[in-house]
């Protein structure tokens, strides 16, 4: 069959479409739960607030009965920690979301990335800035952030939709010279 103008372009077509399926996601820093770690994305700058008065430690955790971050039926509480088991945890099989809400004490100047992992979707906040978009079921995504000793608005979002539910945070900095862990309880506050 003799190749065309408009038989090349189909081709063309294809491939161009075939190579935007094969690319899609590259340089988005993220892995499937058995693959390789993520990519360290973009660093982005965060500037740290004036310190509000009468911070209690720990942060809020509102748990919403769907997975909208609606009511009615939400409960309130404090808590000392992000997450909870991938394992086994009181989410499984529900539709869910839950919203951390306080402020992040950050101790040293440095760059400092977060590490996600969840099922479903998670999103952490940092003041205005999103450091990690997690909107894909099961993955591990990191996001990058520059920030100053100091206090930083921060806000988690986890939604569960049906079956299996896993909330996982940590980080890591070259500036503190600790590998990958929990924000301790020290670092959390909320008003």
């Amino acid at each position: 069959m003799p190749i065309t103008r408009c038989s090349f372009g189909r081709v063309a077509g294809f491939c161009g479409a075939l190579a935007l399926f094969w690319c899609f996601g590259c340089g988005r820093a993220e892995t499937g739960a058995a693959g390789k770690a993520p990519e360290t994305p973009k660093t982005i700058t965060v500037e740290p607030v004036a310190t509000p008065a009468n911070l209690k430690p720990g942060l809020k955790l509102t748990t919403f009965p769907n997975n909208k971050f609606t009511g009615p039926g939400e409960t309130t509480e404090e808590t000392t920690t992000v997450g909870f088991p991938c394992d086994s945890n009181a989410y499984k099989d529900k539709e869910v979301s839950l919203r951390y809400q306080g402020y992040l004490r950050v101790d040293k100047d440095g760059t400092y990335v977060f590490r996600i992992t969840s099922d479903d979707q998670c999103k952490l906040k940092l003041g205005s800035m999103i450091i990690v978009d997690n909107e894909d079921a099961t993955r591990t995504k990191e996001g990058s952030a520059k920030l100053r000793a100091g206090l930083y608005p921060l806000v988690i979002d986890y939604q569960n939709n049906v079956g299996l539910a896993c909330l996982d945070v940590t980080w890591t900095s070259e500036s503190t010279g600790a590998g990958w862990a929990p924000v301790s309880a020290a670092q959390l506050l909320h008003d």
